[in-house]
């Protein structure tokens, strides 16, 4: 049996691999916010603020499905199956998502993909344990 890859695609069109290891995702701010120590964080711009610093953790379970958690955001978080089924999330209750559900978390949406590791753009962002939407619209001058 192949392994299966997951992978979080954000608003930008980036696709961040989803691992045991939780992507957390949540809005950018300038003050230093403490990194969880079992986490990567992917920081989204937010100028209206509808995303909290610490919003939703998405990691593969110990069954290989993918979990995702609110983190007692402000907001909340939606979870939208492939076929439509809408989840209104409870804070701090994992909730199973399959390939094509859509996370809806304050004014931004990602969804949940199927990712080859090897085809990763985004991968060599997270040793700094932060992935900032940002990062290449600057590299490319935009």
């Amino acid at each position: 049996m192949r392994p299966r890859h997951y992978g979080l695609r954000l608003p930008d069109e980036s696709v961040v691999p989803v691992t045991r290891r939780a992507i957390v995702v949540g809005r950018r701010t300038d003050r230093p916010l403490p990194v969880p120590t079992d986490a990567d964080v992917v920081a989204l711009d937010d100028a209206g603020r509808s995303l909290s610093r610490h919003h939703v953790s998405i990691a593969i379970g110990a069954d290989a499905a993918v979990w995702v958690t609110d983190l007692g955001s402000g907001n909340g978080t939606t979870l939208v199956s492939p076929s439509g089924e809408v989840t209104e999330l409870e804070a701090h209750t994992p909730a199973r998502a399959r390939v094509g559900s859509l996370l809806s978390i304050g004014d931004h949406s990602v969804t949940v993909v199927r990712h080859r590791p090897e085809s990763d753009t985004t991968a060599a962002l997270l040793p700094s344990r932060t992935h900032d939407t940002t990062s290449r619209e600057n590299a490319e001058g935009g």
